[in-house]
């Protein structure tokens, strides 16, 4: 989708399924956010935080700058 979503509050948010395709998440605080099955491809996660996050199952192909990234405590695999 593209969405400018820099610096937000995700915080806890459910985003199933969400499209997030080429969505710039730099600085967002999504910890604890459920993203099961969300598309991340082309994502911008530079310095997102990931903390807990629920990554089952979510797209993170080409997502840019994932090395710095936290995620700490998230899910990946069930």
């Amino acid at each position: 989708t593209g969405a400018d979503l820099r610096g937000t509050h995700l915080t806890n948010t459910n985003l199933t399924g969400a499209n997030l395709t080429g969505a710039t998440l730099a600085g967002a605080e999504v910890r604890g956010a459920t993203l099961t099955n969300a598309d991340l491809t082309n994502a911008d996660l530079t310095n997102a935080n990931l903390t807990g996050a629920d990554l089952r199952g979510s797209s993170l192909g080409n997502a840019r700058n994932q090395e710095s990234a936290i995620y700490t405590g998230a899910t990946f695999f069930s």
